[in-house]
Formats: C-alpha cells, sequence, structure tokens
C-alpha cells in the first residue's frame, strides 16, 4: 500500500519506553525505501498531558514522500481555521513534558506503579482463596517467560525490574490458556503493562458462565462514586489506565475500593448503602434490594442469555457488504433513511455504524446487511436491550444506537437506508 495510517490514540506515550520498542508507527528503525508513508494519530490529552481535545498527526515519509503543503491542505478541511491557542499551548507542554530524560521516567513512573498494583492484586485474591474466599482476577499470565526461552516463573515473584523492562513478559503466545485467543502468531501482540484489566467474577476461563457472579457494571459504578475513573466496563471486566500522575495513594485508594466493595457483597448491604443516589433515582426498583441479591439477579439473566459465547459469535462472523460506506453515509446526510426498531431490522443495511463500549469496535458497518449470517448482531444487541430495561441506571452504552422510551421501556432504534 502507498499509506498506512496507525490509530494511536490511547498510545501516545509508546515512543518514551523501550518495552514498547518497534510497536509504533514512528519508530526508529525505518527503512524509508520499503515501508509506505506511515501516519499515526495521538489524542495527547488521553495519556499525556494536553487540553480535552489536545491531539496530533504525525507524518512519516515512506516509498513515496508526502507533501507537506498537499497534506496540510487536506488537513485543514477537517479542523478549525480558528484554533483554540489554549489547546496549542498546552500540546508544546505536553511535548516539552516528554522530552528528553522526563519523557523517559514519567512512563516508567506509570509502568511502576502498574506492575505493583497488578502484583498486590494477585497476593491479595490468593490470600483470600486460600481463607476459601473471593477476590477479583488482573487479565494477565500467571506464569511467564523471558528472553524466549527457559523455564517458566511467576509473574508474582519475578522481579519487579524484568518485569517493567522486558517486552518478552507480555507478549500473547500461541497456545497459552490464559488469554483465551485461538489462532494467533506468536509476538503478534502484547498486553500493555499500564491498561490493567480487572475481571470478575462470572466466567471460567474456557468462557463458560459460573453459578454465580457479580457482573463488572456492579463495581465500576461503585467506583465512580468514590472518585475513581473506570475506563471501559463490560459484562465481566473493566479496564484501569495507569497514566502519568497515578501515584502509589491513588492506586491504594484503589485497592482500599475493592476490599470496601467485597466488605458490602460479603454482607449483602442494601443499595441504599452503597448506591443512595441509584435508590433516589429510580425509586421502587431498588428500595428494598440487596448488593448480592442484586448481582445474582444480574447474573441469571446474563448466564440465561450465555453472553460470553453471544459476544464471541458476534465478532467472528463478517457480515456482507451491500452497499459502500459512503453510499450509506450519503443516504444518512441526504435524508434517505429511517428509524427501525432493532428487533424488526432483519434483512435491512443500517447507515451508521454499531459500535458497543467497549470493546468500542464496529459489530457492523454502514452499508452491511443484517441478515442470517448475521443474526447474533441481533440478538447481542437484543441482550443489551433487556438489560437496560431490568436494571435501570446501568446501561450499556452502544454508538449508533438510538434509545427511545416506549410504554415505560427503553427500545433500540437505528437509522437504515429506505
Amino acid at each position: 500500500v502507498e499509506n498506512l495510517h496507525f490509530d494511536e490514540a490511547w498510545y501516545a506515550y509508546a515512543r518514551f519506553h523501550p518495552i514498547y520498542a518497534n510497536r509504533y508507527a514512528m519508530c526508529d528503525e525505518h527503512d524509508a525505501d520499503n515501508h509506505p508513508a506511515l501516519f499515526a494519530t495521538h489524542s495527547t490529552h488521553k495519556l499525556l498531558a494536553s487540553f480535552s481535545q489536545g491531539s496530533m498527526v504525525h507524518v512519516k515519509s515512506g516509498r513515496r514522500k508526502v507533501d507537506r503543503e498537499r497534506f496540510n491542505e487536506a488537513f485543514m478541511m477537517h479542523t478549525s481555521t480558528s484554533p483554540q491557542y489554549s489547546i496549542i499551548a498546552s500540546l508544546d507542554v505536553a511535548s516539552k513534558m516528554m522530552e528528553g530524560v522526563s519523557g523517559r521516567a514519567l512512563i516508567q513512573d506509570s509502568i511502576d506503579e502498574a506492575v505493583v498494583f497488578r502484583k498486590k492484586m494477585n497476593q491479595y485474591r490468593d490470600d483470600l482463596k486460600s481463607k476459601k474466599s473471593w477476590f477479583f482476577e488482573t487479565w494477565q499470565p500467571e506464569k511467564i517467560r523471558y528472553n524466549g526461552k527457559g523455564r517458566k516463573h511467576r509473574f508474582d515473584t519475578t522481579d519487579n525490574q524484568i518485569l517493567e523492562r522486558t517486552p518478552d513478559v507480555w507478549v500473547l503466545h500461541p497456545g497459552d490458556k490464559w488469554h483465551g485467543f485461538k489462532g494467533i502468531e506468536d509476538d503478534y501482540m502484547m498486553l500493555d503493562p499500564i491498561k490493567v484489566t480487572i475481571v470478575t467474577p462470572g466466567i471460567n476461563i474456557d468462557g463458560t458462565m459460573e453459578e454465580w457472579g457479580i457482573p463488572a457494571p456492579l463495581i465500576s459504578k461503585f467506583l465512580m462514586s468514590r472518585g475513581i475513573v473506570v475506563e471501559k466496563t463490560g459484562f465481566y471486566s473493566f479496564l484501569l489506565l495507569f497514566s502519568i500522575g497515578v501515584t502509589k495513594g491513588k492506586s491504594g485508594s484503589m485497592l482500599a475500593e475493592l476490599f470496601d466493595f467485597k466488605r458490602l457483597y460479603d454482607a449483602n448491604a442494601p443499595l441504599t448503602e452503597v448506591y443512595p443516589g441509584l435508590v433516589e433515582e429510580f425509586g421502587d426498583r431498588y428500595q428494598s434490594v440487596r448488593l448480592k441479591d442484586l448481582a445474582d439477579e444480574m447474573h441469571a439473566e446474563l448466564r440465561k442469555e450465555d453472553i460470553s459465547h453471544v459476544t464471541s459469535k458476534v465478532f467472528a462472523t463478517l457480515p456482507d457488504p451491500v452497499i459502500t460506506p459512503t453510499e450509506a453515509y450519503s443516504a444518512l446526510v441526504r435524508g434517505n433513511v429511517e428509524e427501525v426498531p432493532l428487533r424488526e431490522a432483519m434483512g435491512r443495511i443500517p447507515a451508521v455504524m454499531l459500535v458497543p463500549y467497549p470493546p468500542g469496535i464496529p459489530i457492523i458497518m454502514p452499508g452491511e446487511q443484517l441478515n442470517d449470517k448475521t443474526k447474533n448482531i441481533i440478538t447481542y444487541l437484543s441482550i443489551y436491550e433487556d438489560f437496560d430495561n431490568h436494571f435501570p441506571g446501568f446501561e450499556t452504552e452502544t454508538h449508533g444506537i438510538i434509545l427511545k422510551k416506549e410504554k415505560g421501556h427503553v427500545r433500540y432504534y437505528f437509522n437504515c437506508v429506505k
């Protein structure tokens, strides 16, 4: 190809630490004669330190030299000719912060904190398991092999410096059971140490549903009410980011709140104590409900639907493109669309992307058809719709879905080509 675009929105820091070597677009080892032109977009405001909306696009010529003036004209078509200079100034500050040794030190601190947190999570889990109790899991290997050879070592007892500076530790290897991916190539992908996924009870390592469980939206809502920002929440996992500025105090607070949630769950505390705002907003629905009972109710609903396997099927099948995304978008802007209820959408062509968060990956693109081949998409979104109705206040987010309240129930609609 002539051009290759890397979406590194959540990854602008990779350049500043050797653990990410050769896993980002603007790497030093670049044979321009044998590469396409490279583009990388970085949302600097997400995991570096600019103001909201502060972002950058980096360009590196390859076989074809990128014409600066042509590129700038194309870029200006999609931005303002009256920029906000405070945002630009914040980008300059973010760049200066990462200059020289300071950038390496800032990212090293983030990785240090994440590794310590990961180890502590495992230690508390093992201690509680020995007492026949439960705790949260961290999605990572129990045993690791570094430098591609030798016997495996326990993650928890491996020296922190090895974990913080050895990319091999974080690579997903084919055949390893912990990650659950089938058919991957060795060295194809790695975990990012600073992006910590916490797994809640409810799903076994093989994807089957356990008899009991604690859906993650319950924990995320609790943490958010205590001032801890959870980045993304699935049904049985949630993501924490150890960005620059996360200190030992903050990660300690996170652990304390997880233990507090466990205490409240084990005591089956009333929701008036756990989520007073939720009870106030939805009144009778939660007035006399207790935390463990609500978790059991949620888990039973998701287990009945076998959400783990439904999710895997949704992303395993590629829908059939009937018209191009451009044609579908043209229909949208020209008004040649209609809002169609989710459960009546079989055979229709969406004019929008449908993107559940997480994982933030489209399950259907504009111009692709919903048919028998992709009926799992309707099944999957129907589970979301039912969940939203059964558990108000714990709604899921899906880009492209229009929410309408009809006869006291939320219904999903989306725009389809007429």
